[in-house]
């Protein structure tokens, strides 16, 4: 299954933090826009249990994520103004310097959880999601949210916990 955002502009907040909390997954967690091979557009944004980045007008910028599996786990991409940061569990796992990405085109609305067509199915479950306007991390370790909520900066939040446990 997916949840399908909104179209988001990454690029009107400056600085920006997207973050998710994860239990034994595996596969995309958050894209926008095509992220497949000779499909990837100048536009792409992603989080998978492999890597994080964004493609550009200025290529590819990613940085090693490697869940490990069976356990609960934080994932940030950071845009700190200047540089893409990558965070696992509260350590820092790559920092390149990094033009933002460039404005999402209408069409590339954000795609939570695997993909519509199906080529891209998980396993375990992603607990929340959440945007929020500036770079919430930039140090080398930082103290990991036991729960993402919403806040002063939080541009989009979505909570899968209760939904999770209605099914239950």
């Amino acid at each position: 299954e997916h949840v399908e955002g909104p179209n988001f502009d990454f690029n009107s907040l400056g600085p920006f933090t997207i973050e998710a909390i994860v239990n034994d997954w595996d596969q995309t967690i958050l894209s926008s826009g095509s992220t497949l091979g000779k499909q990837a557009n100048k536009n792409a944004i992603w989080i998978d249990s492999i890597s994080a980045g964004w493609v550009s007008r200025n290529g590819i910028v990613a940085g090693q994520l490697n869940l490990p599996i069976q356990t609960r786990n934080h994932v940030a991409l950071v845009f700190d103004g200047e540089n893409l940061l990558t965070y696992l569990n509260g350590r820092r796992t790559k920092v390149l310097a990094s033009a933002p990405p460039d404005k999402q085109p209408a069409e590339n609305r954000l795609l939570i959880g695997a993909t519509p067509s199906g080529s891209f199915k998980a396993n375990g479950l992603i607990e929340s999601v959440r945007i929020s306007r500036g770079a919430l991390y930039t140090q080398k370790q930082h103290q990991v949210p036991g729960v993402l909520q919403a806040g002063a900066k939080t541009e989009l939040l979505y909570d899968f916990r209760l939904d999770f446990q209605e099914r239950s």
